[in-house]
C-alpha cells in the first residue's frame, strides 16, 4: 500500500477550485484544544490562537528547544503574517496530509504576507533518519523560498 501511495503522489493532478472547497481546511477561533500550554519567557505575537500547544522552551538538560527556535524564527519572519502550532490527532480541528497509513500533521503551519501557506515539520537530530522521516521527504514534491 505504501508502495503504490508513493508511486502515485507525483501522478496526482490539482484539483480544481470547486473540489478544492470539499478538502478546505481552516483554523477557526477558539477551537484549539491545547494541552500542555506553552508557558515560556518568549511573548510570541502572530500565533493565531492565544495560548500555544505544547511548546517546550527549554529542554530537559536546560537548552533551548530546538522546535521552540523554530516557532520563534516563524513569529520573526517579515513574510508571516501569522501561525499555529499544530495539535496532532486532532482530526478535525488541525491541519493534516493523508500518508500511506494514516494522517501526518506538521509542527507548523503558517499563513504568509501574499496567502500562500507554509507547513513546517521540525526534525532534531535524533529524528531526522526515522522511516516517518524518510517517508516525508519522499512524498515531499517541492520546496519553496520564502
Amino acid at each position: 500500500m505504501e508502495k503504490g501511495f508513493q508511486g502515485r503522489l507525483f501522478d496526482m493532478t490539482v484539483p480544481s477550485v470547486e473540489q478544492m472547497a470539499n478538502y478546505a481546511f481552516q483554523f477557526q477561533p477558539g477551537q484549539y484544544p491545547a494541552r500542555q500550554q506553552y508557558q515560556g519567557s518568549y511573548e510570541f505575537n502572530k500565533h493565531f490562537y492565544p495560548i500555544i500547544h505544547d511548546l517546550r522552551e527549554m529542554t530537559a538538560s536546560g537548552e533551548v528547544g530546538e522546535e521552540f527556535r523554530c516557532a520563534q524564527v516563524l513569529d520573526a519572519h517579515p513574510k508571516v503574517k501569522q501561525w499555529v502550532r499544530n495539535i496532532e490527532r486532532q482530526e478535525k480541528l488541525s491541519f493534516w496530509l493523508p500518508t500511506s497509513t494514516d494522517y501526518f500533521y506538521p509542527d507548523f503551519v503558517a499563513e504568509l504576507m501574499d496567502g500562500r501557506l507554509l507547513v513546517v515539520e521540525y526534525k532534531g537530530e535524533p529524528y531526522r533518519t526515522n522511516d516517518d522521516s524518510r517517508r516525508e521527504v519522499a512524498g515531499r514534491a517541492s520546496v519553496g523560498e520564502v
